[in-house]
């Protein structure tokens, strides 16, 4: 009988353990995207689609802020921005979102893609 009455808190004190031990934050598996464009003409659209099923955007339409700049929060995987304008021929390219960093892609003066 005395064992038993060890035994119960003992349990308790276990049960009472594992069940906070699950309150923790949740892990994020995420990164930051930026997309610079030195010239962005005001019919400028980007899209963004994944490297698994690029039928269909993730982001459609994004336009830039006044100074060309895009930033989105996107979970980890590969992706490709898919920039589209009437007046000004931009290629598609292809980044790699990192969990807790930032990927930047930087379309130039000559509308060519560079991802840091």
């Amino acid at each position: 009988m005395k064992k038993f009455i060890f035994i119960k808190p003992l349990l308790i004190v276990v049960l009472v353990a594992l069940l906070s031990s699950n309150c923790k934050q949740d892990d994020t598996f995420t990164g930051k995207l930026e997309v610079t464009f030195v010239n962005h003409p005001s019919d400028l659209r980007v899209n963004i689609l994944s490297l698994d099923n690029n039928n269909v955007a993730i982001y459609y339409g994004l336009t830039p802020d006044g100074n060309g700049v895009i930033t989105k929060e996107l979970n980890y995987g590969n992706y490709i921005v898919a920039p589209s304008s009437l007046s000004t021929y931009y290629g598609n390219s292809g980044f790699q979102i990192q969990v807790g960093k930032t990927t930047k892609v930087f379309y130039d003066q000559g509308n060519g893609s560079h991802v840091n």
